[in-house]
């Protein structure tokens, strides 16, 4: 997100900042969840299936963050995003 939003920032894009405001709020409500999970969810021996989701969401992350100045893009990647945390959420849920 940094690569992305600093141009932005800088150069006083402020038609842009609501989507570097929105990234570093998902950065902050997944991870805190993630972390949370860990701390609380997570049994040993570690489960592959769980962590490649994550990591799944966190590439979708990424290319969402790497869309700042394309909101179609940025919308269309925050929806894979969306649904691979929930694709998580519900693989997490199994038992």
């Amino acid at each position: 997100m940094i690569e992305n939003s600093h141009a932005v920032l800088i150069d006083l894009k402020f038609v842009y900042w609501p989507y570097v405001f929105a990234g570093l709020l998902v950065i902050f409500v997944f991870w805190s969840r993630a972390v949370l999970h860990i701390i609380t969810l997570i049994r040993w021996p570690l489960e592959f299936g769980h962590n490649f989701l994550y990591i799944g969401c966190a590439l979708f992350e990424a290319i969402t963050f790497a869309q700042i100045t394309k909101p179609a893009n940025w919308f269309g990647f925050g929806a894979l995003f969306f649904a691979a945390g929930w694709l998580l959420f519900f693989y997490d849920l199994r038992a």
